[in-house]
């Protein structure tokens, strides 16, 4: 869970931004730019990712509580669909099921 959340977090970081992410032409992202993303973003960095991690754990919830017969490809992608709307307002930049645990039914994702 520690290398997820490290390389989750990466990608987000300003100063790996500001070296690495790049266009199609190998620009990187203008400082100002980025600036401007955290001036706007920042106040509300830490409830959306705290709304991002119990969707998860709402979502895990409501697909053990799903009746097996209702136990479909359609639905299951409906339910995830339902529960980032419900607690985040729309879909996340990380899809719901694209979170290991939820599909290799190793373990549940938050105790």
């Amino acid at each position: 869970e520690n290398q997820s959340m490290f390389l989750d977090s990466l990608v987000g970081d300003a100063d790996w931004r500001a070296k690495y992410a790049k266009d199609k032409s190998g620009n990187v992202i203008p400082f100002e730019i980025l600036e401007e993303e955290i001036t706007a973003t920042h106040p509300f960095t830490a409830v959306f990712q705290l709304r991002a991690m119990l969707a998860v754990s709402y979502f895990e919830k409501a697909l053990y509580e799903l009746p097996e017969e209702e136990m479909t490809k359609e639905n299951i992608m409906a339910l995830a669909a339902k529960i980032e709307t419900e607690i985040q307002g729309g879909p996340s930049s990380r899809p719901m099921l694209s979170i290991p645990h939820l599909v290799s039914d190793e373990a549940s994702c938050y105790y």
